[in-house]
């Protein structure tokens, strides 16, 4: 179980903005920050009702 949002960043770092990075060079060169919150935010939302992120990660901001 994640943590701390230094940890939720490690994971996301890794595990989802690969992905993220992939749609973005689809569409345009550079960063889509909307995009990156967005999926940021949602991830979080999914964990945290799963039980993986203890409830107050719902208020760690994201770092885009």
């Amino acid at each position: 179980m994640i943590r701390t949002k230094k940890e939720f960043e490690k994971f996301f770092r890794q595990e989802v903005l690969p992905f993220i990075r992939a749609e973005e060079n689809k569409y345009r060169p550079g960063v889509d920050r909307p995009m990156r919150r967005e999926e940021w935010n949602n991830t979080i939302d999914a964990m945290v009702q799963d039980g993986e992120l203890p409830e107050r990660a719902c208020d760690w901001v994201s770092p885009w």
